[in-house]
């Protein structure tokens, strides 16, 4: 996994969430690529919005938000997944604002 990413367009963007979502199903246990599909979609308008369309270029960490995923997907019963997915993706965000994947 790549330590550090820069990201500078909508297509870096959304190769790099889309390699995220990729490795969080295959390496976080109990997690199908069903269930982390279109789970960074509010982090990639946040940063399109706040970043990308203002022409700034922005560095992610790769791994970090991974990792992230899968510890906030450890634990979770199956039939709670659709609800905690929408917390999740709110937490992305949360996160990237605290600096935690630069």
């Amino acid at each position: 996994m790549p330590v550090s990413a820069r990201v500078t367009s909508v297509k870096a963007l959304t190769a790099t969430l889309s390699w995220i979502e990729t490795m969080a199903a295959k390496y976080g246990r109990n997690i199908s690529a069903r269930n982390t599909l279109n789970l960074t979609m509010r982090l990639q308008t946040y940063l399109e919005d706040g970043y990308i369309s203002q022409g700034k270029s922005l560095q992610l960490n790769p791994d970090a938000i991974v990792k992230f995923i899968i510890k906030r997907f450890t634990g979770i019963p199956k039939n709670k997944i659709r609800k905690e997915k929408s917390k999740i993706k709110k937490d992305l965000v949360s996160a990237f604002k605290a600096g935690k994947f630069k």
